[in-house]
């Protein structure tokens, strides 16, 4: 018996630069892939394991956030956030420092290159 399942995996790519969509569909692919392989090469913990393939069939992008992650607010040239008010714009929209007083989310130190 041969059966496909079909999982759906939902990953966040935090980029300060624009990117277009074939390149967001390979980065998500491709982490996948090395994570799938990483898996696998370290064995599989399940009845199955023998008898499973895994491999990365499709990528669709369900999703694009161009405004802060905070505030929704416009990004600048930056990526960084056009509301002064906001912590986001001192820091990338990756950087936990920008999370700081947000009660949903962990915070953390500065990791955006030299900004306060």
């Amino acid at each position: 018996m041969i059966a496909e399942v079909e999982l759906k995996i939902t990953l966040q790519l935090d980029h300060d630069a624009p990117i277009t969509d074939d390149k967001m569909k390979l980065a998500a692919k491709q982490a996948v892939t090395n994570a799938l392989k990483r898996e696998e090469d370290m064995g599989f913990a399940h009845d199955l394991a023998n008898d499973v393939s895994i491999g990365v069939a499709d990528v669709e992008i369900t999703s694009i956030n161009t405004g802060c992650v905070r505030c929704g607010s416009d990004l600048d040239a930056d990526c960084t956030c056009v509301d002064c008010t906001c912590p986001f714009s001192d820091h990338d929209q990756n950087c936990p420092a920008g999370w700081q007083g947000h009660p949903e989310h962990k915070s953390g130190p500065c990791n955006c290159k030299g900004k306060p």
